[in-house]
Order: C-alpha cells, then structure tokens, then sequence
C-alpha cells in the first residue's frame, strides 16, 4: 500500500468537506509528518432553552506512518465562547413576580455553563478506539467517518447533559412550589 498517496488523498477528500481555513487547520502535510485540526461547533437538541455560550470541538489527527493500516493519533479539545447578545437580552427583562410575591423563574438557568466537557474526552476517546475496531476501519480513509462520530457522539452527551440539568431543575422548582404552598395550610379542625 503507498501511504503517502492514501494521505495526500485523505487530505484532499477532507479539503473538499471543509473548504473554510477555519473549520479544516492543515498544520503539516508532509508525509509522514501529516498533521491536521478539524474545528467544529457542537449544536445540542434541546427545546426552550437559550445558550449563553457556543462549543466548539478541535480534534486534532497525526497520521501515523502507516496510516490508514494504524488509526490516527487523535487529541480533543473545547473551546468555550460566550453568546453576548443572548446575555443582554435577558437583563433587560424584568423580573416577574406571582400574586404572593414571589419570584417567577421562567427561564432556565444556564445549565451549558456548568457543564465540564473535558470529562467527557476519556469516554470519547474509548469509544472512538471502539468504533475504529468494530467496524473494521483499518485500512481505509477513516478520518471523515471518525470526525462525524466524534461530532455526533460529543453531541448526544452534551445535550443529555443539559437535559439532565433541565430535569434537575424542574424538580427544584416543583420542591419549591410545595415549599410556597404550605404557608398556605392552616392547622386541620375536626369538627365536634
């Protein structure tokens, strides 16, 4: 198998799917030195819900000499950029109050701001190594079908994560609301 060839071929694949110089970062093209960074946004699936911050995946593959014959050397990392226009938004808003006087939390809290990602990338990576052995990717151009993965998989955590912070939430407020309303219970009378 000429190596050199199948990477300069990968590299083009990859160059024609990621036209923009920011989403596709060539660091080295040199065989056997191929170096190249993928830069993506993570989009979760999640309803009702505002992002104050935007994340971004940067994967980063070495291709090993041998490559596609060894899988690609890959690193993670995530950057984090906070949504301006978003915050503004929201202080303007006044806050709502309900007949009692207290507060109404209408929105939900930042829930993308706590979440770590960087706990993630072991897993990420586990289940990368898995994917490359169970489907039997050694040997073929493999790095678009990893970065869709990698995307997709990142992805479904992210947004389980924020959905599991949405759940949390609506019990604290549910919690809350049984709080407020045992002010309004009075001692039980029985009647004579």
């Amino acid at each position: 198998m000429d190596y050199e060839s199948e990477q300069t071929e990968e590299l083009e694949v990859l160059e024609s799917i990621y036209p923009d110089a920011e989403d596709l970062e060539i660091l080295d093209r040199q065989y056997p030195n191929v170096r190249f960074v993928i830069n993506t946004e993570l989009e979760p699936q999640v309803d009702d819900f505002l992002l104050t911050k935007r994340l971004r995946i940067f994967m980063e593959f070495v291709l090993p000499e041998k490559y596609p014959e060894e899988p690609p050397i890959m690193k993670f990392h995530i950057a984090e950029e906070l949504l301006q226009e978003e915050e503004s938004e929201d202080e303007d808003e006044e806050q709502e109050y309900d007949e009692h006087g207290n507060k109404i939390d209408r929105k939900l809290k930042d829930f993308a701001g706590s979440i770590k990602f960087d706990t993630y990338i072991p897993e990420l990576q586990t289940k990368i190594d898995e994917q490359i052995e169970e489907e039997m990717l050694l040997g073929t151009q493999m790095c678009f079908a990893l970065i869709s993965s990698i995307k997709e998989l990142s992805e479904e955590w992210y947004t389980e994560k924020i959905n599991q912070q949405k759940r949390n939430h609506e019990k604290e407020l549910q919690n809350r609301e049984k709080e407020e309303q045992k002010k309004f219970r009075g001692t039980k009378v029985t009647k004579e």
